[in-house]
């Protein structure tokens, strides 16, 4: 036994120094090096440990009868005692925690798989990496490919963008675009008499074009012409003669010397570049002649322009007077200078419908200097692209030349807006959330005006959102970006917007803004203000005000809505539709999907169909028969209707596709999305609930089973999470008071989150106290002090205890000697398994991600619904911990990232 101590003490020995070594060339070596150093450390620590126990040889006692052996000497050792024990095992446990707190602070290389597993927050251990390196050392393969960070600040400041093309090569390219009968090769230029020689394909002749800065003078006209005509003279073909002028003169013809001569400006070449109509009749239907959602109205016949407040200036907002989004763009577009706006606000504010009314007031205003182009960011990945990619995006649904539009842009022709920025694809963290828009921003040419819209929240924090805007001081040479926030519907813009309501619709309304300021909040976003009209008299709201709320508003409306899809069932009855009931799962399964998969409101259709085929194969028969007979609606279970219809699986996706709340997304030909991306996040926000009150629902079930949505999922949607809370704060609502009512709430959530098993929840509800005293440790202590307190939780000193239990059982006399061998054998196994489970305590390398999740998405919960500090403690017993019970759960849980 002694000749193995002696094996693993070297063994030992030799992993650490492997250890330290990697570590202190990080900067050379991944983590996954590390791991492997690390796991064979640990290993040889945890068999030395062990054969310490089991021999009774302490490693120490060892060393000095190795000693005494050497040097001759007679020191004494002395029996192994319990403090023996007690020291062998503290010492072990530092060791183990000194070794994975290293691993899990890993801040050397980084390997291009491990950014990959951060990015799509799966979860690494340090067992799993090191045999995946053993693996690969086995294999004599090369080692994992280094990951290069983007240094965030890199963007604070906007570069400006040069064209670099001279007006030679300019003028060229203007003609060429304006038509694809004008050819010029790249050896076209004559550099002796200035001036290119090309070809119009259309009547085989030849082309002239003289480039000049300013007006041609006559001794350059002559030579011109003087030149060109030798060259007709001895080539005898027809020719055409064009003056490109940079500077802003009208165009004409002049003849000389029986020549006629077309002299075009930089402006009239521009002017001839691009047919807008497709794009102009697009936006004009969308303003005057399609429909609101459920509604007779056009956007035309309700919008009123919203005020804002610069982000610098928002604390005195009541302190200014302010003027709306339209007049501010309007005297922007005339500013001279680099400065380009963001236009930000919170769901339902009407970001996306300022723009697109200003673009169509813009498209209409003849006098209009710019052209606006409303390019939606929804789904795309901007860092992918090169700005005329992504403008050539934009441009293929209008059969627009791209090449031409960023001519017109390079020229100070055009308005950049792009709308959406929140909902762009591949956001998964701040670098690459910045990278998407450092390809924005390469749009940003000394004559360009762009703006921006989105939702804050899209970022962390605010230095992230001011380093991707590139918010800044102004400077005289230098682009900058001034961030706008839309405010909310005072009572006056309220009462425009109703201007073609009913009289008795919109007086009500209004007298209720007047005396109810908590049905004013709600009906101060136009989006919200929209639905509540729509719904006024039908649903009878007048009679439900005390109730009302964003979710519950929401909910009327969405199943309105299927309620009016499902009565077209009468006058199509060959068509199989599906009932309301049902519809209303297709839709909820298609807003889960977007929110397990990270998908923006958008979903592509092949990405759509297959979903459909699981939510069939998924859904149970109670949700057909969940349905008024009264409305007449088809009862029967769907699967056994496709079983008789010959068509039934198509009839049911078209269904989906057209009499849902799904519209086709025009930005993108082949998508799909919801009307409003709050749609989507209700009804995430609607499935999560469902999940959180009846475990066993067979509707939630079902959908969580076909999309593999998770609860924690609405984390990623802080939208989500205030919708989460007014659901359960409608349908949990406890008569004992509203402060008793929230902490049933904050429980029965909570419990929710775990499991009905009594065991699983109480193994839950450790993990989950181990991760709420990480958490607060995060939060509340310096590294040093935070690595200090570490060793102290009560969950690890509990195991600690537990383990030294069942050392001392096992050697006792009575077990060493007396026992059975199944008690030995059960002792030893307690002892490995409450030794491993202790580490994974130590280094929390078991997969609780989900758990921190859920800790996250819980806190934000109670913090939407006022919840006490005080009660969270209690429920998560950090009450119990004196200096854990002071911090303010509420206000740093927005600081955790996700």
């Amino acid at each position: 036994m002694k000749i193995t101590i002696a094996i693993l003490a070297v063994l030992l020995l030799i992993t650490v120094i492997y250890a330290i070594y990697i570590y202190f060339k990080r900067q050379e070596y991944t983590r996954e090096r590390f791991a492997f150093a690390a796991l064979t450390s640990l290993s040889s620590m945890t068999m030395l440990v062990l054969s310490c126990i089991k021999s009774n040889l302490m490693p120490w006692n060892f060393g000095l009868e190795l000693f005494n052996k050497v040097t001759g000497e007679n020191i004494v050792v002395h029996e192994v005692t319990w403090t023996d024990y007690g020291l062998l095992i503290i010492v072990y446990f530092v060791g183990v925690q000194a070794i994975l707190s290293l691993y899990k602070n890993w801040d050397g290389l980084k390997s291009y798989e491990q950014y990959q597993r951060e990015q799509r927050n799966q979860p690494s251990g340090i067992i799993s990496e090191g045999v995946n390196e053993i693996r690969r050392m086995a294999k004599k393969e090369p080692p994992p490919a280094a990951f290069s960070p983007l240094s965030v600040r890199n963007f604070f400041e906007l570069e400006p963008v040069t064209d670099s093309l001279a007006w030679k090569d300019q003028a060229r390219e203007l003609l060429r675009l304006s038509s694809s009968s004008y050819v010029f090769p790249k050896v076209g230029w004559h550099d002796n008499v200035g001036y290119w020689i090309g070809k119009n394909v259309d009547n085989n002749s030849d082309v002239y074009l003289y480039p000049s800065h300013s007006d041609i003078s006559d001794k350059e006209l002559n030579e011109f012409i003087e030149y060109t005509s030798h060259l007709k003279a001895v080539e005898n073909v027809q020719t055409e003669y064009i003056i490109a002028l940079h500077c802003d003169v009208p165009s004409r013809t002049i003849k000389y010397k029986g020549k006629n001569i077309r002299v075009e400006s930089e402006s009239s070449l521009l002017s001839d570049l691009v047919n807008f109509t497709d794009y102009k009749n697009h936006i004009t239907q969308r303003v005057t002649i399609d429909n609101l959602p459920d509604s007779d109205f056009k956007l035309i016949d309700v919008y009123v322009p919203a005020r804002f407040v610069s982000t610098q200036d928002i604390i005195e907002v009541n302190n200014k007077s302010l003027q709306d989004i339209e007049q501010l763009l309007q005297d922007w577009l005339g500013d001279i200078g680099g400065r380009q706006l963001a236009l930000l606000g919170e769901y339902g504010q009407g970001k996306s419908t300022a723009t697109l009314m200003f673009t169509y007031h813009q498209l209409k205003d003849s006098s209009a200097k710019r052209l606006p182009l409303l390019i939606e960011l929804r789904g795309t990945s901007p860092r992918n692209l090169t700005p005329l990619q992504l403008l050539g995006a934009w441009a293929s649904q209008y059969n627009l030349n791209p090449q031409a539009l960023m001519k017109l842009h390079i020229a100070g022709k055009l308005l950049l807006i792009f709308e959406g920025f929140d909902e762009m694809a591949l956001v998964g963290d701040a670098e690459m959330r910045l990278k998407h828009f450092r390809t924005l921003w390469d749009f940003c040419y000394p004559k360009a005006k762009i703006l921006i819209t989105g939702r804050p929240n899209f970022f962390l924090d605010e230095d992230e959102m001011k380093t991707a805007l590139g918010i800044a001081q102004a400077t005289s040479d230098r682009p900058h970006c001034e961030a706008l926030r839309l405010l909310p519907f005072s009572l006056t813009e309220i009462e425009k917007s109703l201007r073609n309501h009913k009289s008795n619709v919109r007086n009500q309304i209004c007298q209720l803004v007047k005396h109810n300021q908590r049905f004013k909040e709600l009906v101060s976003r136009p989006s919200l203000l929209h639905i509540v009209s729509t719904l006024w008299e039908s649903e009878r709201l007048f009679e439900k005000v005390e109730s009302l709320n964003s979710a519950f508003v929401m909910d009327l409306f969405i199943r309105h809505s299927y309620r009016r899809q499902g009565l077209k069932e009468n006058d199509s009855r060959d068509f199989m539709a599906l009932n309301s009931s049902e519809r209303e799962y297709f839709m909820c399964g298609i807003a889960a999907y977007m929110a397990a998969n990270d998908l923006p409101n958008q979903i592509h259709s092949n990405q759509l169909n297959t979903l459909i085929d699981n939510l069939i194969q998924c859904i149970p028969d109670s949700i057909s028969a969940n349905t008024s007979a009264i409305t007449g609606e088809v009862r029967a279970p769907l699967k056994q209707r496709i079983e008789d219809s010959e068509y039934g699986i198509d009839h049911v996706k078209t269904d989906v596709r057209a009499c849902g709340i799904l519209v086709d997304d025009p930005s993108t030909p082949g998508m799909f999305k919801f009307g409003h991306k709050s749609f989507m996040e209700y009804l995430l926000a609607s499935v999560v609930a469902e999940k959180i009150l009846d475990r066993n629902s067979p509707k939630a079930n079902a959908i969580f089973k076909a999309t593999e949505v998770k609860i924690e999922d609405a984390v990623k949607l802080p939208v989500s999470v205030e919708f989460l809370s007014e659901i359960l704060n409608d349908k949990m609502q406890s008569p004992k008071g509203t402060a008793e009512s929230l902490k049933i709430i904050a429980i029965n959530v909570l419990n929710s989150f775990l499991s009905d098993n009594k065991i699983k929840r109480l193994l839950g509800k450790v993990i989950l106290f181990e991760e709420a005293y990480y958490f607060i440790l995060k939060i509340k202590f310096s590294p040093f002090k935070r690595h200090l307190l570490s060793y102290l939780s009560p969950v690890k000193l509990f195991m600690i205890t537990f383990v030294v239990f069942i050392i001392y059982t096992q050697k006792s006399s009575a077990v060493a000697q007396e026992s059975s061998i199944i008690t030995r054998v059960l002792s030893s196994t307690s002892m490995v398994f409450s030794t491993a489970f202790l580490i994974a305590m130590f280094g929390r390398t078991f997969p609780s991600s989900f758990m921190k999740k859920r800790l996250i998405l819980w806190l934000r919960l109670c913090t939407a619904l006022n919840i006490d500090c005080a009660v969270l403690h209690k429920i998560l017993f950090t009450y119990y911990v004196p200096w854990a019970n002071s911090t303010p759960l509420k206000i740093t849980v927005i600081q955790d990232a996700d």
